[in-house]
Protein backbone atom coordinates (compact mmCIF):
# COMPACT_ATOMS: atom_id res chain seq x y z
CA UNK A 1 0.00 0.00 0.00
CA UNK A 2 2.84 2.38 0.76
CA UNK A 3 3.95 2.21 -2.88
CA UNK A 4 0.59 3.21 -4.32
CA UNK A 5 0.47 6.60 -5.99
CA UNK A 6 -2.69 7.72 -4.24
CA UNK A 7 -3.72 9.72 -1.19
CA UNK A 8 -3.91 8.46 2.37
CA UNK A 9 -7.73 8.50 2.43
CA UNK A 10 -7.87 6.41 -0.72
CA UNK A 11 -5.42 3.88 0.74
CA UNK A 12 -7.56 3.70 3.87
CA UNK A 13 -10.68 3.10 1.72
CA UNK A 14 -8.96 0.26 -0.17
CA UNK A 15 -7.76 -1.31 3.06
CA UNK A 16 -11.23 -1.14 4.62
CA UNK A 17 -12.80 -2.88 1.61
CA UNK A 18 -10.11 -5.59 1.73
CA UNK A 19 -10.74 -6.08 5.46
CA UNK A 20 -14.51 -6.35 4.92
CA UNK A 21 -13.98 -8.93 2.18
CA UNK A 22 -11.67 -10.96 4.42
CA UNK A 23 -14.09 -10.71 7.35
CA UNK A 24 -16.87 -11.90 5.06
CA UNK A 25 -14.81 -14.97 4.21
CA UNK A 26 -13.96 -15.59 7.86
CA UNK A 27 -17.55 -15.32 9.09
CA UNK A 28 -19.57 -16.68 6.19
CA UNK A 29 -17.50 -19.02 4.02
CA UNK A 30 -19.08 -22.45 4.03
CA UNK A 31 -16.82 -25.51 4.11
CA UNK A 32 -14.65 -26.72 2.48
CA UNK A 33 -12.23 -23.90 3.24
CA UNK A 34 -9.99 -24.97 0.36
CA UNK A 35 -12.60 -23.46 -1.98
CA UNK A 36 -12.08 -19.99 -0.49
CA UNK A 37 -10.05 -17.42 -2.41
CA UNK A 38 -8.94 -13.82 -1.97
CA UNK A 39 -6.90 -12.05 -4.60
CA UNK A 40 -6.00 -8.69 -6.00
CA UNK A 41 -6.81 -9.26 -9.64
CA UNK A 42 -5.42 -6.06 -11.08
CA UNK A 43 -2.98 -3.54 -9.75
CA UNK A 44 -2.30 -0.73 -12.17
CA UNK A 45 -2.11 3.03 -12.03
CA UNK A 46 -5.86 3.64 -12.15
CA UNK A 47 -7.55 0.96 -10.01
CA UNK A 48 -7.41 -2.32 -8.11
CA UNK A 49 -9.83 -5.20 -8.50
CA UNK A 50 -10.18 -7.28 -5.35
CA UNK A 51 -11.92 -10.63 -5.78
CA UNK A 52 -13.14 -13.22 -3.29
CA UNK A 53 -14.91 -16.49 -3.81
CA UNK A 54 -16.44 -18.94 -1.37
CA UNK A 55 -19.08 -21.60 -1.03
CA UNK A 56 -22.49 -20.52 0.28
CA UNK A 57 -25.62 -22.25 1.41
CA UNK A 58 -28.93 -21.67 -0.35
CA UNK A 59 -30.05 -19.58 2.64
CA UNK A 60 -26.92 -17.42 2.47
CA UNK A 61 -27.42 -16.88 -1.27
CA UNK A 62 -31.04 -15.81 -0.73
CA UNK A 63 -30.07 -13.44 2.11
CA UNK A 64 -27.27 -11.89 0.03
CA UNK A 65 -29.50 -11.40 -3.00
CA UNK A 66 -32.25 -9.76 -0.94
CA UNK A 67 -29.83 -7.53 0.97
CA UNK A 68 -28.00 -6.48 -2.19
CA UNK A 69 -31.30 -5.55 -3.87
CA UNK A 70 -32.14 -3.34 -0.90
CA UNK A 71 -28.73 -1.71 -0.62
CA UNK A 72 -28.10 -1.11 -4.33
CA UNK A 73 -31.05 1.29 -4.64
CA UNK A 74 -29.88 3.49 -1.77
CA UNK A 75 -27.58 6.47 -2.36
CA UNK A 76 -24.29 6.90 -0.49
CA UNK A 77 -25.68 9.25 2.17
CA UNK A 78 -28.57 6.90 2.93
CA UNK A 79 -26.17 3.94 3.11
CA UNK A 80 -24.18 5.80 5.74
CA UNK A 81 -27.37 6.52 7.72
CA UNK A 82 -28.54 2.89 7.52
CA UNK A 83 -25.13 1.72 8.72
CA UNK A 84 -25.02 4.16 11.62
CA UNK A 85 -28.56 3.23 12.68
CA UNK A 86 -27.72 -0.47 12.74
CA UNK A 87 -24.65 0.20 14.86
CA UNK A 88 -26.50 2.64 17.16
CA UNK A 89 -29.29 0.13 17.77
CA UNK A 90 -26.73 -2.60 18.37
CA UNK A 91 -28.24 -4.92 15.78
CA UNK A 92 -26.05 -7.99 15.47
CA UNK A 93 -25.69 -10.62 12.82
CA UNK A 94 -25.55 -14.34 13.64
CA UNK A 95 -21.78 -14.21 14.10
CA UNK A 96 -21.99 -11.20 16.41
CA UNK A 97 -20.98 -8.49 13.95
CA UNK A 98 -22.86 -5.34 13.18
CA UNK A 99 -24.40 -6.69 9.97
CA UNK A 100 -23.01 -3.80 7.97
CA UNK A 101 -20.30 -5.50 5.89
CA UNK A 102 -22.14 -5.39 2.56
CA UNK A 103 -23.14 -1.81 3.20
CA UNK A 104 -19.52 -0.88 3.97
CA UNK A 105 -18.21 -2.63 0.85
CA UNK A 106 -20.72 -0.86 -1.40
CA UNK A 107 -19.99 2.53 0.18
CA UNK A 108 -16.21 2.20 0.19
CA UNK A 109 -16.07 0.85 -3.37
CA UNK A 110 -18.24 3.80 -4.46
CA UNK A 111 -20.89 1.41 -5.70
CA UNK A 112 -18.39 -0.60 -7.74
CA UNK A 113 -19.07 -3.96 -6.11
CA UNK A 114 -20.22 -6.84 -8.26
CA UNK A 115 -21.64 -10.11 -6.97
CA UNK A 116 -22.16 -13.31 -8.92
CA UNK A 117 -23.66 -16.61 -7.81
CA UNK A 118 -22.96 -19.91 -9.47
CA UNK A 119 -22.64 -23.63 -9.03
CA UNK A 120 -19.18 -24.98 -8.38
CA UNK A 121 -20.57 -28.48 -8.82
CA UNK A 122 -23.95 -30.17 -8.51
CA UNK A 123 -23.84 -30.04 -4.69
CA UNK A 124 -22.19 -26.70 -4.03
CA UNK A 125 -23.08 -23.07 -4.72
CA UNK A 126 -20.58 -20.25 -4.63
CA UNK A 127 -20.52 -16.49 -4.46
CA UNK A 128 -17.95 -14.21 -6.05
CA UNK A 129 -17.45 -10.65 -4.83
CA UNK A 130 -15.50 -8.28 -7.05
CA UNK A 131 -14.80 -4.69 -6.07
CA UNK A 132 -13.31 -2.06 -8.34
CA UNK A 133 -11.34 0.48 -6.35
CA UNK A 134 -10.21 3.60 -8.16
CA UNK A 135 -6.79 4.88 -7.12
CA UNK A 136 -7.30 8.48 -8.21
Amino acid sequence: MSQLDTGALNKKRILRVAIELLQNLHHHAKAPKKDVSFEIVSNDESHWWIRTENAVSTEQEKYLQETLLELNVIDADQLRTVQRNKIAHQERSQHGGGGVGLNEMIRKSLGQMFVEFGNRNSNQKNVIFITKLALK
